[in-house]
């Protein structure tokens, strides 16, 4: 009886047209609060796919996913387009979101647990991240590359995407500007953007793209992904606070302002003459 009445309740609730400060709070609340305590969830289905349709592109459509996960999961919803929409949430402006890390864990799950998913979708996957993460923050980076590295464990037909002839020049072939990861042509791709995150500024970015794709890499365990998802420049910066290394340093002290194979190092010394 209380679960009915709290399940009409809340669909009343939705009927109405909310501000996008509400709709971000419903979002929020419902997937953990509201579907697992009310009877035949599936009623809330239609909400969650109409705001994402609405939204598709920003914060309010991620939570709306959120949402259709669960349902798609755990109660059977049938979506055929949950893959497509996930697609076109991946963004330069998802990576500095205030609602990032519930992103990544829900595209995380959605993408390496499912181990049926074709060979063309996972690459337009991993060239979209590697493709957006080009202008993101090193915490989102270090997030992407452990899941590239994670995918392309998981799925070893994308690994043409990185054994690409070395030597010759070739035009990406990737649509980058394409929502349909069916149409995009990732897979006749290559991922040339590994090479940009290897001359990265921060260490561990540039370390951790140099691993992906080597032989040795293919028999170490998947990267736990969550441990990279809360990172912010905060906790970066921090962590190399605490580390301990000692640089060597060859000093001489200078006898002027210019070297003597600087161009203004005779001028400078008439003027002190």
């Amino acid at each position: 009886m209380f679960r009915r009445e709290y399940k009409r309740a809340w669909l009343a609730v939705l009927r109405l047209t909310l501000p996008a400060t509400s709709l971000k709070k419903a979002l929020y609340h419902l997937p953990q609060n509201v579907l697992k305590c009310v009877a035949q969830p599936l009623r809330f289905s239609d909400f969650f796919i109409q705001a994402y349709s609405d939204h598709g592109s920003g914060i309010i459509g991620i939570l709306a996913l959120d949402g259709l996960f669960l349902l798609i999961t755990e109660y059977g919803l049938e979506y055929r387009n949950f893959y497509s929409q996930l697609y076109k949430l991946v963004s330069t402006r998802v990576m500095y979101a205030k609602y990032r890390t519930r992103f990544y864990s829900l595209m995380t799950k959605c993408l390496v647990l499912n181990a049926m998913l074709p060979a063309h979708l996972v690459a337009a996957f991993i060239k979209r991240l590697c493709r957006c993460a080009l202008s993101g923050p090193p915490s989102s980076v270090l997030f992407v590359l452990a899941l590239v590295s994670n995918l392309l464990k998981k799925h070893p037909e994308c690994n043409c995407l990185i054994q690409r002839k070395e030597g010759t020049e070739m035009e990406d072939s990737f649509v980058a500007d394409e929502d349909d990861p069916v149409k995009c042509r990732a897979l006749q791709s290559s991922l040339w953007e590994l090479i940009i995150f290897e001359k990265h500024y921060y260490p561990a970015v540039a370390t951790l793209a140099k691993s992906i794709g080597r032989v040795e890499e293919d028999n170490t365990p998947l990267y736990n992904v969550e441990e990279f998802t809360n990172h912010t420049y905060a906790s970066l910066f921090d962590q190399e606070k605490k580390k301990k290394s000692k640089t060597a340093l060859t000093f001489t002290k200078p006898s002027s302002l210019f070297t003597d194979d600087d161009i203004f190092f005779d001028t400078m010394h008439a003027r002190n003459d």
